[in-house]
């Protein structure tokens, strides 16, 4: 049975209820944007303003109750970090999720287009991604709702690059009955408490997913089974025995993803070949003290113990330091992605 459009707390409000349905003749459907397991998305215009279209075949139960579910969470959020719920359409076959559209895309691919070279960004450029993310998931977090998806396929950026939190339909209200799902969300962002599914397992989770797009971001590569990766093997050996089919054994184990340096000149010639390039009015002193306190956050965030973690506030205020040094140092050379 699906979950109530609106959730057992919001569905007594009947008006708030049909402002949520908009019309499928007032949507003007452009193209096909994307495609995945979740539906399809579209590019449309609404009220000319471009918007994104998720679609969703309504004969199927368990994709219908995830969109249920994720337009009942996004209906009760309102913040700047979290993608803007328009409304839906329904008709006879189909169900469309209005939300606003982001020509950017997602992080996922603007790690890959900087792997490949296509891209750059700045320590700063990716701080500021980061910032919005803790920000968007501490009021999320407020709401008492987990993601428990959280990756960088589910965060979309803007022309200006600021980043915006998408895909609720995985979340959890944690004052609802909704159990745990056994591995829930992506395999390489699962926390160890839902890989061992655990009943009572809390907002905690998200931030170990955030631990690992943090390494993500600063290393530009897959958190694992990147082989042939020279980034992330200049200076050590690649030893592991993982794969597709047992990353969360070796997680389970206490593996995470691998750290290109083990001392601090491998730091310092690993930064300079990689990072400084991108940040080049920034000292090696200052670049590796910003490395530094990224580091040790990142693997704050990524404790096998859930209590180990800070909060997503917590998160947010270290984070803003971070992006202050390195604006008040260089402010020049801060810039918006465009």
């Amino acid at each position: 049975m699906s979950t109530p459009l609106l959730l057992n707390h919001s569905s007594s409000s009947s008006v708030k209820k049909s402002r949520l349905i908009i019309p499928l003749e007032d949507i003007e459907i452009i193209n096909k944007i994307g495609e995945g397991g979740n539906g399809t998305i579209w590019l449309g215009k609404w009220k000319s303003k471009d918007v994104a279209l998720k679609s969703l075949k309504t004969d199927d139960t368990l994709q219908d109750e995830e969109f249920e579910r994720e337009v009942a969470v996004l209906n009760m959020l309102d913040h700047p970090s979290i993608v803007k719920l328009y409304g839906v359409c329904i008709s006879d076959n189909r169900k469309f999720m209005i939300v606003e559209y982001y020509p950017r895309g997602s992080l996922d691919k603007l790690i890959y287009n900087c792997k490949i070279g296509k891209e750059s960004l700045t320590l700063a450029q990716k701080l500021s991604i980061l910032v919005d993310v803790a920000t968007g998931m501490s009021y999320l977090h407020s709401q008492q709702i987990v993601h428990r998806d959280l990756k960088p396929g589910n965060i979309l950026l803007s022309d200006g690059g600021n980043a915006r939190v998408c895909d609720f339909g995985l979340s959890k209200v944690l004052s609802t009955s909704l159990g745990a799902t056994k591995q829930i969300g992506s395999t390489c962002y699962i926390a160890i408490e839902m890989i061992n599914d655990s009943p009572k397992y809390t907002t905690k989770v998200d931030v170990y997913s955030f631990g690992i797009i943090m390494w993500e971001l600063f290393f530009e590569e897959a958190p694992y089974l990147n082989y042939n990766s020279k980034k992330v093997y200049k200076f050590i050996p690649n030893n592991s025995k993982m794969n597709e089919f047992n990353i969360l054994f070796h997680v389970l184990n206490g593996e995470r993803p691998v750290i290109p340096f083990t001392n601090r000149e491998e730091e310092i010639l690993w930064l300079e070949e990689f990072v400084l390039p991108f940040n080049n009015s920034f000292s090696t002193s200052s670049l590796v003290a910003i490395s530094d306190k990224y580091l040790d956050l990142m693997k704050l965030c990524w404790s096998e113990d859930p209590n180990s973690r800070p909060s997503f506030e917590s998160i947010s205020r270290q984070l803003q330091y971070l992006l202050y040094e390195s604006k008040k140092t260089f402010p020049q050379y801060y810039q918006p992605i465009n």
